[in-house]
């Protein structure tokens, strides 16, 4: 975020944003400046297909599995300090 708001770099494409605390309140209070330069793609997530959250408890958590659920997909919950083995 720093490369986009410093103009070192015009915009950036992903398919998702992992930030840290600071990050995120960095793109919120600035959603309008980041909101023109950053663009998420879509995943392609069909219908019953299966997706894993594997995310640190926060508030973003119920937000992606009830946009998981919404987009009609299956959210699997997998807890962040869970060993590897776990998510098969």
């Amino acid at each position: 975020m720093s490369r986009v708001k410093s103009g070192k770099v015009t915009s950036a494409s992903s398919s998702a944003l992992s930030l840290s605390k600071a990050g995120w309140k960095e793109f919120y209070d600035n959603i309008g400046f980041y909101g023109d330069r950053i663009i998420l793609r879509a995943q392609g997530i069909k219908r019953e297909e299966r997706v894993l959250l594997l995310m640190l408890d926060s508030i973003d958590w119920p937000v992606a599995y009830l946009g998981a659920m919404y987009a009609g997909a299956v959210p699997v919950a997998v807890k962040s300090g869970s060993a590897p083995s776990s998510a098969r």
